[in-house]
């Protein structure tokens, strides 16, 4: 219920920041980028859980409020979860006729809705060719699509998979920070490099009595890196009349 409200609540805070600064825009802005995701499984327990690499797809609309200072959102697609070759054989039910973990991995994939302030820092005197560093900080909701659990046997050599989406929350909230370098290749058109981090605030798993494992608060943690396009398609500057809307470099 509570999960819930936070939800409602950023959603209401994206459509109030839309609301109120559409008519103040610098500039609009579509993209996305595509990278890989390093994720891990943060717990209140020690397990082992070392970080996986997953797939991260992200598409942007980018509102500029100033030179500086942007709000951004979009829709994406991230991998997330973590592998372990160090679970104790006691804290796991083997099923019948197997023994021997040598690797147990869990994948979570989301469809992810990020809301982010962003603060860039360009460099240089010609809009043309300004190197733009810049600075990103929000929050991001994930709605979980699949959740696997995996387990690499010694003994029969192989691997068992589960879908352990019953045991998994739906919605995901976490934190996102990154910091990134825009390169301009055009008149409209930037491209940029992002390193981000995403630290879940809420626990991933629904209590499991029967899986083998303790519950203790599993929270995803993510490093990423991508690269993509950002094209500015339109927007209005402030102080210029509606028959003279800009469409900004």
């Amino acid at each position: 219920m509570y999960l819930g409200f936070r939800a409602f609540a950023l959603a209401f805070l994206l459509l109030t920041l839309l609301h109120t600064t559409v008519g103040a825009l610098t500039r609009v802005d579509v993209g996305g980028g595509i990278g890989v995701d390093f994720s891990r499984i943060s717990s209140d327990d020690y397990l082992g859980l070392e970080s996986k690499p997953g797939v991260r797809i992200d598409g942007t609309l980018e509102l500029g409020l100033s030179e500086r200072l942007s709000v951004s959102t979009g829709v994406g697609f991230s991998q997330k979860g973590g592998r372990s070759a160090h679970f104790y054989e006691e804290v796991i039910i083997l099923p019948r006729g197997t023994s021997g973990v040598s690797e147990i991995t869990f994948d979570f994939d989301y469809l992810t809705l990020p809301l982010a302030a962003k603060l860039g820092f360009p460099l240089g005197d010609g809009d043309a060719d300004r190197l733009r560093p810049y600075l990103e900080a929000g929050a991001e909701i994930g709605f979980l699509l699949s959740a696997k659990q995996t387990f690499e046997y010694t003994s029969p050599d192989g691997s068992v998979e589960y879908d352990a989406k019953d045991g998994s929350k739906l919605i995901d909230l976490s934190a996102r920070f990154s910091a990134g370098l825009e390169l301009p290749l055009g008149a409209a058109t930037r491209s940029f490099l992002e390193l981000g981090f995403v630290t879940g605030l809420t626990d991933v798993r629904e209590e499991f009595p029967d899986d083998g494992f303790a519950h203790s608060n599993w929270r995803n943690e993510t490093v990423y890196l991508q690269l993509g396009l950002l094209r500015t398609v339109g927007g209005q500057l402030r102080g210029v009349e509606s028959s003279e809307r800009a469409f900004p470099r």
